[in-house]
């Protein structure tokens, strides 16, 4: 028998890296030490500010930037901005959204030249400590399997997988 994967690729899909979705209970989320070179702020809402930093980590140019921007826009639930910040200047980011009880982290992202310093596992932390504050039973994320940095942060933080999904293109 034939499973639908099979029959895809024989129509010239092609499999996209495998997704994992994970999640955490804050109650239980492993605090570690924080990066205190940097200033970490957790708020609902997005400013101008947040954005022009996104722009700038990822380098993107003014139409990928607008169209990242009318997406997020568009997200109609609570919004939930991260910083990390240093001399004024934003080095890390984190995009959550909130419904119910539960909050996805959308989006989690360091200045390329300021990665391997703790920012994003204390961003991480200071979300579990406003996670917990803001009664949020669950935490959930979606990362891929080729981003081993990523999986190890949030697995050294506790976060365990829930299910993998892949995405075909043709």
């Amino acid at each position: 028998m034939t499973n639908l994967m099979e029959i895809l690729v024989s129509s010239n899909y092609q499999s996209r890296n495998e997704t994992i979705v994970m999640e955490h209970e804050p109650d239980s989320m492993k605090f570690s030490e924080k990066n205190i070179d940097y200033l970490y702020k957790i708020d609902y809402g997005l400013d101008d500010n947040w954005f022009e930093s996104l722009q700038n980590i990822n380098e993107m140019n003014s139409s990928r930037y607008e169209g990242y921007k009318q997406i997020i826009d568009r997200i109609t639930l609570k919004k939930l901005g991260g910083t990390a910040m240093k001399r004024g200047e934003i080095y890390g980011l984190m995009l959550g959204v909130i419904e119910r009880k539960h909050l996805v982290i959308y989006s989690m992202i360091t200045h390329p030249n300021h990665r391997r310093k703790g920012i994003a596992k204390s961003i991480l932390n200071e979300l579990g400590i406003w996670a917990k504050q803001n009664d949020i039973s669950t935490i959930y994320l979606q990362v891929e399997t080729d981003n081993t940095a990523a999986l190890k942060l949030y697995e050294n933080a506790g976060f365990k997988e829930v299910y993998r999904y892949r995405y075909l293109e043709k």
